[in-house]
Formats: C-alpha cells, sequence, structure tokens
C-alpha cells in the first residue's frame, strides 16, 4: 500500500496544477487517470487548438499548456497511475481513504480531490465484424501505449483527427504505417495534415472504412471496392465520448441529479469530509468551465487538505520572497541547464 497527503482523480490541467500548489505546502500526491497520458480533454481532443485565457499567456496550444505544466510540476515529483480506474473506494474510521485500482494497487490517502472533469473517456467503437475478438487478442487498441512493442511491424491506423495524424507522423521511421480514414477532409492541424501526405513512408487510403478484422487480415472497403490488408496491430482513433460513472464507494449523496458533485466555495469541499472536487467535475452557485477557475479552486481546497492531515494552517509564503520555495523550484531550472 502506498500513502500519499492528496491522491487526485484526474491528470487534466487542474489536477496538474494541484501537485503544484500542494508542493508549495510539503504535501505529496499521487494522480490516477484512465487514459495513457495526462493533460485530459486537453491532449486527447484538442491537443492543437488555442487557449487565450491563461493569465500572462496571451496564446498556447492546449498541448503546450500541458507540457508547460508537467515541467511546473517536476520539483514535486508526483506519481502517476495512467490507463488506470478507481475501482473502490473506502472510508476508514480516523477520516482516512483507501483506493483500490485497477491495476491491482492501493492507495492510502487522507484526501481525495476529484478533477475528473466532464467524466471518462471512452473510446468510441466503429461497427466492424471480428472488433471484440481483436480486442481481446490486443490486436486492435485505442492509444498507442509502448511503441517500443510495434517497431518495425506492419501498423495501421484508422482516422483522420490530431490523435491519428500525430501518431502516424511519429511512428513513420519506426513502423511499415498505413493510415485510413473515410474522407479526403481532415480535423487536424493542416501542416500536419500536409506532411502525412507527402510522406514516403505512410500508406493512405482515403475514402475507405474498415469492414472486418481476421486475424492479421484487415478487410476496409470504399464506395467502389473492398481490399485485404496485412497488420500486426491496428490503431482506432475515432474520439472519444464521456462516461461520468460514479466512483464506487463513494457516497452516492456527494453527487447531484447531473453526476456533478456540489462543493463548498470555501474550501471546494463536497459534504463528506476530504472529498474535494475541482475543476468541471463540481457545481457551486456562479461555476464557470474554465481552467482558471479550476486553478483558483484547488488552490483554496488544498489549504483545507493540509489542515485535515496537520490540523492548523499551512505557513503562508510567496514564492517570490520564501527562500525555501526559490530554492526548491530554482532547482528544475538548473537541472534543465
Amino acid at each position: 500500500m502506498k500513502n500519499f497527503d492528496i491522491v487526485i482523480v484526474g491528470a487534466g490541467p487542474v489536477g496538474l496544477f494541484t501537485v503544484f500548489e500542494a508542493g508549495l505546502v510539503n504535501l505529496k500526491c499521487a494522480l490516477v487517470d484512465s487514459l495513457s497520458q495526462p493533460g485530459g480533454q486537453c491532449i486527447e481532443l484538442y491537443p492543437e487548438k488555442p487557449i487565450y485565457d491563461i493569465p500572462g499567456v496571451p496564446y498556447q496550444t492546449a498541448r503546450q499548456h500541458v507540457n508547460a505544466l508537467m515541467d511546473q510540476i517536476k520539483p514535486f515529483e508526483p506519481e502517476f497511475f495512467l490507463n488506470t480506474d478507481v475501482k473502490f473506494v473506502e472510508r476508514h474510521e480516523l477520516g482516512n481513504y483507501t483506493l483500490q485500482l485497477s491495476n491491482g494497487e492501493t492507495l492510502m490517502t487522507r484526501n481525495i480531490f476529484m478533477a475528473s472533469g466532464p467524466g471518462k473517456f471512452i473510446p468510441r467503437r466503429p461497427d466492424v465484424h471480428g472488433l471484440a475478438e481483436a480486442e481481446a487478442d490486443n490486436m486492435v487498441e485505442y492509444a498507442v501505449k509502448n511503441v517500443e512493442e510495434i517497431i518495425g511491424d506492419d501498423v495501421i491506423i484508422f482516422g483522420g483527427g490530431d490523435s491519428a495524424i500525430d501518431w502516424a507522423l511519429e511512428l513513420q521511421h519506426k513502423c511499415r504505417l498505413t493510415l485510413i480514414h473515410r474522407s479526403e477532409k481532415f480535423k487536424a492541424v493542416p501542416a500536419n495534415i500536409e506532411a502525412v501526405k507527402n510522406s514516403n513512408l505512410i500508406r493512405t487510403f482515403f475514402g475507405y472504412k474498415p469492414e472486418k478484422i481476421d486475424g492479421n487480415n484487415v478487410t476496409i472497403k470504399s464506395k467502389v471496392e473492398r481490399m485485404v490488408l496485412k497488420a500486426d496491430k491496428v490503431f482506432m482513433f475515432f474520439g472519444l465520448l464521456t462516461d461520468v460513472n460514479l466512483v464506487q464507494g463513494l457516497p452516492e449523496d456527494i453527487y447531484d441529479s447531473n453526476k456533478r458533485i456540489p462543493v463548498d466555495t470555501e474550501y471546494f469541499q463536497s459534504s463528506t469530509p476530504g472529498i474535494f472536487a475541482i475543476g468541471d467535475c463540481n457545481d457551486y452557485p456562479g461555476k464557470l468551465k474554465l481552467i482558471l477557475s479550476g486553478f483558483h479552486e484547488t488552490t483554496l481546497a488544498v489549504q483545507e487538505a493540509y489542515k485535515r492531515i496537520h490540523k492548523s494552517d499551512p505557513e503562508f509564503m510567496y514564492t517570490t520572497t520564501s527562500t525555501v520555495l526559490r530554492e526548491k523550484l530554482s532547482r528544475k531550472h538548473d537541472n534543465n541547464n
């Protein structure tokens, strides 16, 4: 069993920023997310789209924003549990919680921060004959989890969004790569689309859809023909759906009828002590679904989380004047130089 001061359920921008605020008062964090990489919907849905409302940053893509947050929290060494769900939460008499994870691990904490956004992302699955069997054989996956395992393989990518295009460019030098999309229209960065079309290493079929998977044989069809391609691995990037599943073991009365968590506006704590909700998964009068709002929420929530552990208020320090904080944060920049 691993112990943490705060366990954050959700590794989107607000969950990541929680690590920074917690680190300033010496609280150790773990982040649990069902996705294969940090960033939440910023990375999964719109990685190259601009964000204009981060103070002091006139323009930043969602990917740049997540990368900046990851860099910001490095000094505090959070532990990530990715491709992992929270299966069950148990509350103990002294106010501690244990979280059973889908990977078999158990975490102990005094504070749970729900930062799960609009819900769990699940892949959109097409109607393809033999898909279930191919998933069971790990022939078909919806995220690239281990590049080393597919080096030199025949790999097919389906999709026309940022994820499909980005991975096609990333893998073209490592695999025998085929990109298949249902039309000539894409929803991705134009420069990346052109790079794919101009690459001699990426075989492309536009105007085709998957029809059947039988072992290593992948049948695709257009309006005029069918083709059978060979593949060792197939990745399908047809977008994501959100599924707001309530975490088993949490009191059901902390959720409202819309499956969001009402919180107070002093510490953004739910009706159950030690369970906080930050970002898009919470609700309160005047709530705005902005990243900026989530940063404010978690900053105050961390103060109460500290008090639940130490029975006193944290010492308030400015990062601009505190020698301790400046030394801790400067070590990161020194190591990067």
